[in-house]
């Protein structure tokens, strides 16, 4: 699991790892850690692409903090999602953040209720969210999927927007979110390369 610190990490990227949560002493006593990703630093700038989540019960990811004046980016995109029983984006204060391409395979909270407004979020669902992304980043947003899974609300930020529009050149491509657990699955983990 990971956990940036408090100070500034820089520009990170988090891709192709399989975070399994499966674990023998977990916080809830059901099997499922708790914590996968703490990202708090003081001004952080996250890709974090083609990642397996799976067997977790929350904290996957949580980001953002009143503790450091944080301010963090962070694109989120191609990721798969499986077998949360808690929730998987839990995104405070200090945060602009875009969520697109991410698939959601039986996940209890694809994304907390305060995440929607303590952040400068983006996260596309429908064809008018994914255009919207159009005029600040370039190009058509990828919509998130979700598969026997709890509700993902749209929010469409137009100050997550205006944040990301100067690192568009930086925002990795996407693929389509229905190829996304066919592509993760075979390029996640170790070995994969």
């Amino acid at each position: 699991m990971i956990v940036s610190g408090w100070g500034a990490a820089g520009h990170v990227t988090i891709s192709n790892n399989d975070f399994d949560g499966a674990t023998s002493w977990s916080a809830s006593c059901n099997g499922e850690h708790y914590w996968v990703l703490l990202l708090l630093g003081a001004k952080d700038y996250y890709t974090f692409v083609g990642n397996y989540i799976h067997s977790a019960s929350g904290r996957a990811p949580h980001m953002g903090t009143d503790q450091n004046n944080a301010e963090i980016i962070f694109h989120g995109v191609n990721n798969y999602f499986k077998d949360i029983g808690g929730h998987a984006f839990d995104i405070d204060v200090g945060t602009t953040v875009l969520l697109e391409g991410n698939y959601f395979d039986a996940v209890s909270t694809p994304i907390t209720t305060d995440s929607l407004t303590k952040s400068n979020l983006y996260s596309v669902v429908t064809v008018d969210d994914a255009s919207g992304c159009t005029a600040s980043l370039g190009y058509i947003c990828e919509w998130n999927r979700l598969a026997g899974s709890g509700s993902f609300p749209s929010s469409t930020s137009s100050t997550a927007l205006s944040n990301l529009a100067p690192y568009k050149s930086s925002l990795v491509g996407h693929i389509g979110v229905a190829d996304v657990p066919a592509s993760v699955l075979a390029n996640a983990g170790i070995g994969k390369i």
